[in-house]
């Protein structure tokens, strides 16, 4: 059986050179065909032409595949609290003392989840904000991961948890973050 075709032009993307006449990319023929390649209204019982794929033929069911192939990737939201160090210094964003404090406490989050068990998930810590919440700094953040396997929002919250004394330490020497303060949750987009 033959299939009467129809041309269609498809004209790619254009531009104005520097005289400013339109240059076009090129022009392109399609052949379509006029005629569907079904009929009635079950078009897998009624093919007209031969189709590429055979739908009565299925692979056994043991072929299907226990684990997935790839694994979603993975985002959380979590805060901890640093007490007594408010400051009106993290009232106003734009300023070079809060930007410094900012990327201090950034570097030590993104060293702690670069150098923890999910580094083959290539978590990165990211800082959101700094607040001041009555006379407690409260720290915003984001872990986001490739896959995760079987991490969730207490795996994250417990390496921030085991890495305290470290984070500590980055901040400095008046940053004392309540262990008790440390919220996490997974973001579901």
């Amino acid at each position: 059986m033959s299939l009467h075709t129809t041309h269609r032009t498809l004209v790619l993307p254009t531009w104005l050179d520097e005289a400013g006449e339109m240059k076009v990319i090129g022009i392109q023929q399609f052949h379509f065909p006029q005629k569907a390649v079904f009929h009635g209204a079950n078009p897998l019982q009624n093919p007209t032409d031969t189709p590429i794929l055979n739908p009565t033929i299925r692979p056994p069911i043991n072929n299907i595949p226990t684990a997935p192939i790839f694994s979603q990737n993975q985002s959380y939201s979590g805060s901890f609290t640093i007490p007594q160090q408010a400051s009106e210094i993290f009232d106003t964003k734009n300023t070079n003392t809060y930007f410094s404090i900012f990327n201090l406490i950034q570097n030590a989050l993104d060293q702690i989840f670069v150098t923890s068990s999910l580094r083959p998930y290539a978590a990165q810590a990211i800082l959101t904000d700094l607040q001041n919440r009555g006379n407690d700094l409260t720290v915003l953040f984001r872990v986001n991961m490739f896959g995760g396997g079987n991490v969730d929002q207490n795996t994250i919250a417990g390496i921030i948890r085991s890495n305290l004394n470290q984070l500590q330490n980055q901040i400095g020497e008046n940053a004392r973050i309540d262990p008790n303060t440390i919220f996490v949750f997974r973001m579901f987009l």
